[in-house]
């Protein structure tokens, strides 16, 4: 899922913040002062509790909503040092939590030839082929450097490996779709797969490797992913960090990252999205910086578990997706 592409309601003002639940007009819980620290008022404070509420006011101490209600009931709580906010009429909405995203594979691919702006639906090769052009004279390969445009658009698109020769031949070179189950090879990527490959998928079956069109489903788009050098570690983690504050700035405080190898468990290897996790945590922890809520669909002996994730500057609640 791409952030940019959430579209914001009219008057919404995005502010991250935990579920509301169980703090209600009668129900004011203060600080140990008395006083909260900041205080969200005049605004349509959306509670998802079961009468789908809306309040005008919500008050924050650390991490916790301490109050939600009227203006008049939440005053109170606003001391010498509370910071007041007047939403204006403006919306405010629960943390958003998403229950199936890869933020590694989506903030790794945004530092490659991305195909995701290319406004065509279906594209086509007349539409991609300018911008496949441009990214190839940033990185010229050889013959055996496989060049890779990430992001596709695939559903509807349709290509064979001579094809995407029009565009390059010379080099190996895979078009990945962002359903992440789909890729196509030019002639020069399929040789070189089918010196070491003897059969490759179809939906509804297998088929020779030189026989083939140059389509890769499923297992067999990891075949051309395996030949592609990763990126270090630390390059890794902090295209992730920038993507968690994206989209910590659109209302997601809380996912689930839905693939997570295993530790690689030695820094010659290449790291798994584990060791990516754990890197972030460390970083952030060491920064003192505020954190989401992670939960990974782990692989076999990946042990992160659930963790905290870094996340933006904005107040909010820990959350935790339901295991």
């Amino acid at each position: 899922m791409t952030p940019g592409r959430l579209v914001p309601r009219v008057q919404m003002l995005s502010v991250i913040v935990g579920l509301v639940s169980g703090l209600w007009l009668d129900d004011v819980r203060a600080a140990e002062d008395g006083k909260a620290d900041v205080v969200l008022r005049n605004g349509k404070i959306y509670t998802a509790d079961r009468a789908r509420s809306i309040q005008q006011s919500i008050a924050f101490t650390g991490n916790s909503i301490v109050a939600v209600g009227d203006d008049d009931k939440v005053a109170p709580l606003i001391g010498p040092a509370t910071k007041v906010v007047d939403l204006g009429g403006k919306l405010v909405l629960p943390g958003l939590i998403d229950t199936h995203i890869h933020p590694i594979d989506g903030a790794v691919d945004g530092a490659k030839c991305s195909l995701a702006d290319v406004a065509v639906e279906p594209p086509t090769l007349k539409a991609l082929k300018p911008v496949i052009q441009n990214c190839l004279k940033k990185e010229p390969g050889g013959a055996d450097d496989w060049f890779e445009a990430v992001q596709l658009d695939n559903y509807g698109f349709k290509a064979t490996a001579k094809d995407l020769d029009s565009i390059e031949k010379t080099g190996p070179m895979v078009l990945e779709g962002n359903d992440g189950h789909t890729a196509w090879v030019n002639s020069r990527g399929l040789a070189l797969l089918c010196k070491t490959v003897k059969t490759l998928n179809l939906k509804d079956g297998k088929i020779a490797c030189a026989a083939s069109t140059g389509v890769l489903v499923e297992s067999d788009v990891n075949l051309v992913e395996d030949k592609i050098p990763k990126l270090l570690l630390e390059k890794q983690a902090s295209l992730t960090a920038a993507e968690l504050k994206k989209m910590s700035a659109v209302g997601i405080t809380s996912l689930m990252d839905a693939r997570v190898k295993p530790s690689a468990g030695d820094d010659r290897a290449e790291p798994g999205e584990e060791d990516v996790w754990r890197r972030n945590l460390l970083v952030a922890r060491s920064r003192g910086e505020k954190t989401a809520w992670v939960q990974v669909g782990a692989q076999p002996d990946c042990a992160i578990g659930v963790q905290h994730i870094p996340s933006g500057t904005r107040p909010h609640s820990m959350l935790n997706l339901p295991s």
